[in-house]
């Protein structure tokens, strides 16, 4: 039988976790688009396929937030 239960760990910081590792979690099209971007000879193409980039989930963008105390308990 497969094991459907589901495990929840609470990160307080997260410079606790792999940068690489969020990324490619939160932004799998990331490598692919880089990837098809080095191939691409036409720049609107190589462009669009980068469009699926959402740099406000990125592991830069988020531990800027953290530390710099923008996003903390207190600021929310």
């Amino acid at each position: 039988m497969t094991d459907t239960s589901l495990r929840l760990r609470v990160i307080p910081a997260i410079a606790e976790i792999n940068a690489a590792a969020w990324d490619a979690c939160a932004n799998p099209a990331l490598e692919a688009a880089a990837q098809a971007k080095s191939e691409a000879a036409d720049p609107i193409e190589s462009f669009t396929l980068k469009s699926d980039y959402n740099p406000f989930i990125s592991y830069d963008f988020l531990h800027a937030l953290e530390v710099s105390g923008s996003a903390t308990a207190r600021t929310g």
